[in-house]
């Protein structure tokens, strides 16, 4: 899965017309789905592979989901690099204060 996943993310263009952040059931954004599964198989498999996907400006990962899956594997410093690069400085600031 992850190789056929990384295989086809460059070919994915995302279509933020498209993006719900809230509902997976409403979006097309084949880019979206793609990294999210990329994080969650690489949680699985090889999580040093997770803080390359995060740190990446354009990642697609679906922000609500990330968050659970990476507070659920104790990944704080990915969650913050995660939320650095989707530009929610607010979010990593209260995190790094717990």
């Amino acid at each position: 899965l992850i190789n056929y996943l990384a295989q086809v993310r460059p070919s994915a263009i995302p279509n933020p017309a498209a993006r719900n952040e809230d509902d997976y059931s409403l979006t097309a954004d084949l880019a979206q789905i793609i990294d999210t599964s990329l994080l969650k198989a690489y949680l699985k498999t090889n999580d040093t592979l997770v803080m390359p996907l995060v740190k990446i400006a354009n990642n697609n990962c679906h922000i609500k989901e990330c968050e659970k899956v990476l507070a659920t594997y104790g990944k704080h410093a990915e969650l913050v690099q995660l939320y650095k690069t989707k530009g929610m400085h607010r979010a990593a600031l209260e995190l790094l204060a717990k």
